[in-house]
């Protein structure tokens, strides 16, 4: 129900530990594209982020900030809200039924979260996504039917409220608030989609295996996608600082469009324990690495060391497994190894790990966000959360 007759939302705020994000889009002949975007630090100590406690330090200050980033915008205006993914909880679910109601839905979901991952979400706010079983070819009858999965957060109400009235106090309706890796995902869902299909009708071998890696200033979300459905989530938080050098040549997603890498079997699985948790690896040591690089390394080497030993049962014959990774701190990309490096570890402590395929997206947000004189070749990475929130709003 709409309880202000108002437009759709053609503003996103990204709100981090650093600073803030503004922006806005435009409805054209060919859809909704960027306008402009603003940004603006903000003082050490006045967000920070807990899947527990209130986040905000001095919500007054916030408030202001929010003010001053927004002045020249008729009031009050409606934005889509993103939140760091460590805000609140995320996990994936399976169901063999989901029931069609709203309250039915809230209901199980409430109770999966207590019984899978022990939180209650009694004073939480539920988002989720429900994923349907795609139409398969006919089964054997010893197989069993397809499950419904359903990707779901969890964000208390201590601290979106906190986050919300920061916002009312500005002037802005936050008529939606997600987390930033599964917006920056829904953004990028469709690329890489097609790149599977593309992939898979070349290869003329059932299903695609894809990953997804967001990087943060508060640490990185791991998806894994079959057939573009999500299959294992986990969200680590860590704290990274944006490196100074400049970030290494690597392979963009849009090139594989035309030039798909080999495909993978896939056969349905999921982690009902969801995304948080400590993973260490067998062996991930990278000794000529920085604290930072380390530190992502490790975490990065043992979560893909542990999906791929606990839900695989693919054998991959030489194929490479693509990486999508997105950035949303500036220059993150440059806290990675070479992806050999990786691979490297991986071959360490598995009998069998796939080469990795590593691509960006970094040329198609170049082309979206045109540089400017208030844009330097990395804002839209800072700029990303914020843009996904409000392109992927219904």
């Amino acid at each position: 129900m709409t309880l202000f007759p108002i437009a759709h939302p053609r503003l996103g705020l990204s709100i981090t530990t650093d600073s803030v994000c503004l922006v806005e889009i435009k409805p054209t002949l060919r859809g909704r594209v960027f306008r402009q975007l603003a940004h603006q630090a903000l003082p050490e100590g006045l967000v920070q982020l807990s899947s527990t406690k209130p986040n905000i330090s001095d919500p007054d200050a916030l408030s202001e900030v929010l003010r001053v980033l927004t002045k020249g915008y008729r009031k009050p205006q409606p934005i889509v809200l993103s939140l760091p993914d460590v805000a609140g909880r995320t996990a994936l679910f399976e169901f063999k039924d989901f029931p069609k109601n709203l309250p039915d839905r809230e209901a199980i979901l409430n109770w999966r979260f207590q019984q899978d991952i022990n939180l209650s979400t009694k004073n939480a706010r539920i988002g989720f996504r429900l994923y349907e079983p795609q139409k398969q070819r006919k089964r054997k009858p010893a197989q069993s039917p397809s499950l419904r999965r359903v990707l779901a957060t969890a964000v208390p109400n201590t601290i979106i409220e906190q986050y919300e009235m920061a916002c009312l106090k500005a002037g802005l309706l936050p008529l939606g608030v997600g987390l930033s890796s599964l917006d920056v995902l829904d953004l990028f869902r469709a690329m890489i989609q097609e790149t599977s299909q593309t992939a898979t009708r070349r290869s003329q071998k059932p299903g695609r295996e894809s990953l997804f890696l967001y990087l943060a200033g508060w640490g990185f979300s791991f998806i894994a996608l079959r057939e573009g459905i999500p299959a294992f989530v986990r969200v680590k938080s860590l704290r990274l600082v944006r490196p100074q050098e400049m970030p290494p040549p690597t392979v963009d997603a849009s090139l594989m469009l035309q030039n798909p890498t080999s495909t993978l079997g896939s056969q349905p699985f999921a982690d009902p324990k969801g995304s948080s948790g400590n993973l260490e690896p067998k062996s991930a040591n990278v000794s000529s690495a920085s604290g930072n690089t380390r530190m992502l390394t490790n975490e990065l080497v043992a979560t893909l060391q542990y999906y791929l030993e606990s839900f695989q049962t693919t054998s991959w014959e030489g194929q490479a497994l693509p990486l999508y990774m997105a950035e949303g701190m500036e220059q993150g990309g440059t806290l990675l190894p070479a992806i050999q490096d990786i691979e490297s570890i991986l071959k360490t402590s598995m009998l069998d790990s796939p080469p990795i395929n590593l691509l960006t997206f970094s040329e198609h947000l170049k082309a979206t966000f045109p540089a400017g004189d208030k844009l330097t070749p990395y804002t839209y990475q800072k700029a990303l959360p914020a843009y996904a929130s409000v392109m992927v709003s219904s």
